[in-house]
């Protein structure tokens, strides 16, 4: 998992942004993976509270970009209560949060 990229930018009719990551593996044992998945959810948040997001996308508020997170399995019960704790994290700095399953 590269934790330096955005997986996709989908900029919305309505001025609202999604930014995607996408899991193609089951991380619920892996515990160095949900590490990597933290970390890449702070870099997207330092993103949309940068400069450089400002300049990208100067018609965006920050109340309309949603991190998604896209998982293309089917996501266990503790791993979508972990990552309910960290949808909770992301809303206090400002920016939604999805978990897209299937």
């Amino acid at each position: 998992m590269d934790t330096n990229t955005v997986d996709i930018i989908g900029q919305m009719a309505d001025v609202g942004l999604d930014l995607f990551i996408v899991l193609d593996q089951d991380i619920d044992n892996l515990p160095d993976e949900q590490t990597l998945l933290l970390d890449k959810i702070e870099n997207y948040i330092t993103y949309v509270e940068s400069d450089i997001f400002a300049k990208d996308f100067p018609d965006v508020p920050k109340d309309k970009v949603t991190i998604r997170l896209a998982v293309k399995y089917n996501p266990s019960q503790q791993f979508c209560k972990w990552f309910e704790d960290i949808s909770a994290w992301i809303q206090d700095n400002g920016i939604k949060a999805e978990l897209e399953k299937g």
